[in-house]
């Protein structure tokens, strides 16, 4: 899901906006990394070491492919990017009294919910950097739209692992005697070790935005909430 949710916000700042230069490339060149490395094992798929032949602006652009450009954009808009906008993401509009809620949003933020939990992305830049490209709505209305969507989001979060902070904390089905099964973190040595190839989408994830660094805070927690706000931090 990592991977998805790069390709999808790399797609929107890249392919899909009519006002960015676009890449090309020679097919040729496909047909040559496959039968050159058909047989060798990569690090990492080939094709991502793919090198754009040329770049056109987008004044340079046929009218043609500026059409394909913008109907594949607004197609995309209409199906997954609308929710980032400020205001066509809802059902019906709010004042500054009410808040929105899981029903007046047309889409779920599932994609979204998940990426927080990737160390790089639970800073929510990548989120804020999509709600605020849109140039047609206030920077207002791309603040609130922002907090709401991250209200959501962390509030989802919270309500999910405190359930399971709750069933852990009251089990009572459990033998005395049945062990329990502690999974502890891996070192960074570890995963370096099992790591088998390289994620060309970590790269892609500090094209769009800067990484970040998050303590870990330590704290002693004993109720399900408490629990929960610790494995969110």
């Amino acid at each position: 899901m990592f991977q998805v949710y790069l390709l999808l916000m790399n797609l929107y700042f890249g392919v899909l906006d009519t006002r960015t230069p676009l890449d090309l490339y020679d097919p040729s060149l496909t047909n040559d990394f496959v039968r050159n490395t058909g047989t060798v094992q990569q690090s990492k798929n080939p094709l991502d070491a793919l090198t754009p032949t040329g770049r056109a602006q987008p004044m340079d652009i046929d009218a043609r492919t500026h059409r394909v450009r913008q109907k594949l954009h607004d197609a995309l808009l209409e199906r997954y990017y609308k929710r980032y906008h400020p205001v066509n993401a809802y059902r019906k509009e709010f004042n500054r009294r009410t808040q929105p809620e899981k029903k007046d949003f047309y889409f779920s933020y599932l994609l979204d919910i998940q990426q927080v939990f990737h160390p790089a992305l639970c800073n929510l830049k990548l989120l804020q950097k999509m709600i605020h490209s849109f140039s047609d709505v206030t920077v207002l209305e791309k603040e609130r739209h922002f907090n709401n969507v991250s209200n959501y989001i962390w509030t989802t979060v919270s309500q999910l692992v405190e359930q399971v902070a709750y069933d852990l904390l009251t089990n009572t089905t459990r033998k005395e005697d049945e062990p329990v099964t502690v999974l502890q973190p891996q070192s960074e040595e570890s995963q370096k070790k099992k790591c088998r190839y390289e994620d060309p989408t970590k790269e892609l994830l500090f094209s769009l935005i800067q990484p970040s660094h998050r303590a870990e805070p330590t704290h002693n927690e004993v109720t399900p909430s408490e629990v929960a706000a610790k494995e969110i931090r």
